[in-house]
């Protein structure tokens, strides 16, 4: 009898500490679910601002390129100027 006693103690014991296993991962699977559900807040705040600096840096690409065809253009026109003024001199 003393034997099935402490067979039976050690299987309480095991069946605890499984149990305390349990609960702990448990308790970790519901605060990783919940990280990662501020993280998917947080990607997609990311997404959207990279989305938006983007089109940002598109708007300053196409002003820089505009304002270089208004400089091409504007040279253009001066070179033509002085050639003239040159033929007149002549």
């Amino acid at each position: 009898m003393w034997i099935y006693c402490v067979q039976e103690e050690e299987s309480q014991e095991l069946a605890i500490i499984y149990l305390q296993q349990a609960l702990r991962g448990r308790s970790v699977q519901n605060m990783m679910s919940k990280g990662m559900e501020k993280r998917v807040e947080l990607i997609h705040e990311l997404r959207s601002t990279h989305a938006l600096q983007a089109a940002e840096q598109q708007v300053l690409k196409d002003e820089k390129q505009a304002v270089m065809l208004l400089q091409h253009q504007q040279q253009l026109h001066e070179l033509k100027v002085k050639a003239r003024y040159s033929l007149l001199l002549r």
